[in-house]
């Protein structure tokens, strides 16, 4: 049983941390867009 709730915790932490990672990575890329244009 406790090996199960590790499991998830560990899976449920992967998923947050992936998120996490996606939506920083998506914040930079449109702060170098907007870079981007001011500079035009």
């Amino acid at each position: 049983m406790p090996t199960l709730v590790y499991s998830i915790i560990h899976c449920c932490m992967l998923n947050c941390g992936y998120h996490k990672w996606k939506i920083f990575r998506e914040i930079k890329s449109k702060r170098q867009y907007v870079n981007k244009t001011k500079q035009k």
